[in-house]
């Protein structure tokens, strides 16, 4: 009896996930990257914000140093700096922060930022944080 419950069982598992409807690859990859940008912009927003608090002016003028020290292509570890600073912060106010995971390695923030710069309005973030920081 107990092997027939368990066939039925898996019979049963097996109907219902060929029900399932299926997702392409390419509708996965559009809702992965719709969520990296709407992340991608809340980041860039909470920085904007930060760097608009008159009580961080001497946390932006040392982001603006490492901007003009920085001899990278496109002040790229400047950017990165930045960021890392900025993924502490909030962590250290938040510990269980969506910027968590980035802790130790800013770069897969910096790889979804570049990816979603294509994007208007991220863009159009970017560039308002470039502004403040030059």
């Amino acid at each position: 009896l107990a092997q027939a419950i368990l066939a039925h069982a898996r019979s049963s598992a097996i109907r219902a996930c060929w029900s399932l409807p299926s997702i392409s690859l390419a509708v996965a990859l559009d809702l992965a990257m719709a969520e990296g940008r709407e992340f991608v912009l809340e980041a860039l927003s909470g920085l904007a914000a930060w760097s608009a608090d008159p009580a961080n002016a001497d946390g932006v003028a040392e982001c603006k140093a490492m901007v003009a020290a920085d001899t990278s292509e496109g002040k790229t570890e400047a950017k990165k700096g930045i960021l890392m600073r900025m993924v502490a912060v909030r962590c250290a106010e938040k510990p269980d922060s969506r910027l968590a995971p980035f802790k130790d390695d800013v770069t897969p923030l910096w790889e979804m930022l570049m990816q979603n710069r294509e994007d208007p309005e991220v863009d159009q973030a970017y560039a308002q944080i470039a502004v403040l920081f030059s």
